[in-house]
């Protein structure tokens, strides 16, 4: 090969050498210092996802100490109605939650809420019937029902005497408040007082109490009260179906009154076990002096066969000292006998209340107040024997 021939092959080589050089730093320049040029974000590699914080649990009720063997709670508040021409509530809503709040939070029992459009009347109805075909039924029910109640009089067919009838208003009902003229749609669209007290008659629990704060609550009662018993744990053994009612027939209901005082009552924080006697006088007294409620008198009744009575028991009592009680009602319910329950110091008050009462019932100017009295279920002089049962 001749020396000029070697020559451009070696100029060839270098030529191509230097240009693969070039390429690596146009290469070099390119990803590197033109990123920072233009002024792009050059991010660190991703890390794996930050698992989701673990919440801790909802804090539950305690379980606490339960005299019952399940105690089931429905609670009705109606603001708003279907029927425009219903008019609307401020605090029926409210009432119900509270109201269900504190027997969960305070008592430990187990709430269930129907407001607006979820209480309807089928709605309402259904909740009595699922805890009447449980097996078994819970051995107490509380109903509470916050909304419009009416009562009026007709006259039916071929009866010159008038009738008088009282109704608890559901959500989907349409009717008019300001219309009485067909007592026949008010019974299909409304919820009957008189119904609702005959159906807890027959509900299967052992206890139930139906508290309402409505106008003309007080047609749910009727004249009568906790039939003398020596011992009381011989009254927790009875069942028993009690009524507590804002109002009498014909009173109106003041929102931000009953209910309220109630609360006071029940969700206190040393509140001792009460029986629905207790809460009753307790509430009569408190709502007489409280300035909206002066044009309000509170109405407790009993229904049905049963002489018991339910008591309101705290998850803060002590759990010993209910079992012990519970031992002492198994024991009667067996037995028939009373044991001694001296040392049942939290249900003490109870029974001594309930001892002090006793000589202030059945009187024969009851009878003669009830017969006087246009209905069998409201008490002729409400106001003035309301003083016999302060105790």
């Amino acid at each position: 090969m001749s020396a000029a021939r070697v020559r451009k092959w070696l100029l060839l080589v270098a030529a191509v050498a230097l240009a693969c050089a070039a390429g690596v730093l146009i290469r070099g320049w390119v990803a590197g210092d033109c990123a920072v040029d233009r002024g792009e974000d050059v991010r660190p590699p991703a890390q794996p996802p930050t698992p989701p914080s673990v919440q801790p649990p909802v804090a539950q009720p305690p379980a606490g100490p339960h005299f019952y063997k399940g105690v089931e709670v429905v609670c009705v508040g109606i603001d708003a109605h279907f029927s425009k021409k219903v008019p609307d509530l401020n605090q029926a809503v409210k009432d119900a939650k509270d109201v269900a709040g504190a027997l969960e939070s305070k008592y430990g029992y187990k709430p269930k809420l129907l407001l607006n459009r979820d209480a309807t009347k089928t709605a309402i109805l259904a909740a009595l019937d699922e805890l009447d075909a449980r097996s078994p039924p819970p051995e107490a029910v509380v109903l509470y029902f916050a909304g419009h109640g009416i009562t009026f009089e007709y006259a039916p067919p071929n009866d010159p005497v008038p009738t008088r009838v009282g109704y608890l208003v559901p959500y989907d009902a349409d009717v008019d408040l300001k219309d009485t003229s067909s007592p026949e749609r008010w019974a299909e669209e409304a919820i009957g007082m008189r119904w609702l007290v005959d159906r807890i008659e027959t509900m299967k629990a052992g206890h139930v109490v139906l508290i309402a704060d409505a106008c003309c609550s007080g047609y749910l009662t009727k004249r009568g009260g906790v039939a003398e018993t020596p011992e009381f744990v011989q009254l927790l053994s009875d069942p028993s179906r009690k009524v507590l009612a804002a109002t009498t027939q014909r009173e109106s209901a003041q929102e931000g009154v009953f209910t309220p005082e109630l609360l006071k009552i029940l969700g206190a924080v040393d509140a001792d076990p009460l029986s629905v006697t207790d809460v009753f006088l307790k509430l009569r007294t408190a709502v007489s002096k409280n300035p909206n409620g002066a044009k309000m008198t509170p109405q407790m009744s009993h229904a049905g066969a049963g002489d018991g009575e339910f008591v309101f028991v705290p998850t803060r009592v002590n759990k010993e000292e209910v079992a012990a009680l519970a031992g002492l009602v198994e024991e009667y319910r067996r037995t028939k006998k009373v044991s001694a329950a001296g040392a049942l110091v939290s249900f003490r008050g109870i029974g001594e209340r309930q001892q002090k009462r006793q000589g202030r019932q059945s009187r024969l100017s009851d009878v003669a107040a009830a017969l006087e009295a246009e209905d069998y279920r409201y008490s002729a002089s409400a106001e003035a024997e309301a003083t016999r049962w302060e105790g």
